[in-house]
């Protein structure tokens, strides 16, 4: 996967990295720091956004008061004025965010870093292990959304709202929760729609939820599929079975849980329709 990615010394600085390179965040204008009601009024009298600041606030004078204030520094303007020559000002100074795209809340993440669940903790990304891999159209993305328009979202509550929000809607709460104790992480984010399809994307996210090594042939109305290998969270053992239901395309995958008695392998039957469609534990 190729696309736009953040980084930083945490997940949620990888996140925060990204999203910022994606839309951009409130802020504040640096030419607009002026403390004193009259530097204020004078800025805001300066342009027609100002002016149209000004009157939205509420602040409605004559003009010859308006020029009586602008002429003369100390003069003595009430209380209430000078909060609404603030509260206009601010509202000029303050540059709101955009809202979150739909390419970024739909888009396809890929996690490299330190990933931890339960007694499983390892280095995702590398030779060794894929990057764990998140659909983020599973995610309820509200909060998230709030915080970063209110410009609150700091990287640790981007970082717990994504986990809470985001990951545990897509893959579950593995074996007991999501960590990310690591000190780099990058978060790469493919925005191509793969909702629509066909169950490899699915099968992947069963294989980062079940901690197996597997193999699979050919579905019955899609090509066939490569073999691969992934070892994520270790809580199934045994002859436990997951399978999920749809109406059409179905595949059977074997799969291996070293360490077991006897042969060690479950065989379990998925039969799918869309890589939307979740699958249920049983």
């Amino acid at each position: 996967m190729a696309g736009p990615t953040g980084r930083g010394n945490s997940l949620g600085a990888a996140l925060g990295d990204l999203l910022r390179a994606q839309v951009t965040p409130r802020h504040r204008l640096s030419t607009y720091s002026a403390k004193h009601w009259h530097a204020q009024l004078s800025q805001l009298t300066g342009t027609r956004r100002g002016y149209e600041a000004l009157e939205s606030a509420g602040l409605d004078v004559k003009p010859d008061t308006l020029i009586k204030w602008l002429s003369d520094p100390e003069c003595n303007v009430r209380r209430s004025y000078r909060d609404l020559i603030h509260t206009a000002y601010e509202n000029v100074a303050i540059v709101p965010a955009d809202p979150i795209p739909d390419h970024v809340k739909n888009g396809q993440f890929e996690i490299s870093g330190i990933v931890k669940t339960g007694a499983d903790e390892r280095e995702r990304g590398n030779r060794r292990a894929a990057p764990l891999r998140i659909d983020g159209s599973r995610g309820d993305w509200s909060d998230i959304e709030t915080l970063w328009l209110a410009g609150d979202l700091r990287d640790d509550d981007f970082e717990d709202r994504f986990i809470d929000d985001v990951i545990v809607a897509d893959i579950g709460e593995g074996t007991d929760g999501w960590e990310f104790n690591g000190s780099s992480y990058s978060v790469e984010l493919d925005i191509t729609d793969r909702r629509s399809s066909n169950t490899g994307s699915e099968l992947r996210r069963f294989m980062n939820y079940m901690s197996v090594t597997g193999s699979w042939g050919r579905c019955c109305s899609s090509s066939g599929w490569s073999r691969e290998a992934a070892r994520p969270p270790g809580r199934w053992a045994g002859r436990e079975v997951v399978s999920g239901t749809g109406p059409r395309c179905g595949f059977r995958v074997d799969l291996g849980f070293p360490g077991c008695r006897g042969e060690g392998h479950v065989r379990v039957a998925v039969a799918r329709h869309l890589a939307g469609d979740r699958l249920e534990e049983r």
